[in-house]
């Protein structure tokens, strides 16, 4: 689930290496809508955090049985 979740949310690295914005992961592009200082894209950034959120959702909730029982498995007594 991390695996999956992690370059959905991949910022720092990419905001040093990448300079085309073409290439821009969504974090920085979702960034850039709010970053400008005229900027008032709020409700634009708010609906891409949505689009994003539903995909990893959607695998969270597919694979919930299988990190809670992992989780369960993996805890010692005593």
């Amino acid at each position: 689930l991390f695996t999956f979740m992690a370059p959905f949310f991949d910022f720092l690295t990419p905001r040093i290496i990448i300079r085309s914005p073409e290439k821009f992961t969504l974090a920085l592009g979702l960034y850039n809508f709010i970053n400008d200082k005229f900027a008032n894209n709020f409700t634009i950034f708010a609906a891409g955090t949505i689009l994003i959120a539903i995909p990893i959702a959607t695998v969270f909730l597919l694979l919930q049985r299988f990190l809670i029982s992992g989780l369960a498995d993996g805890a010692t007594k005593g």
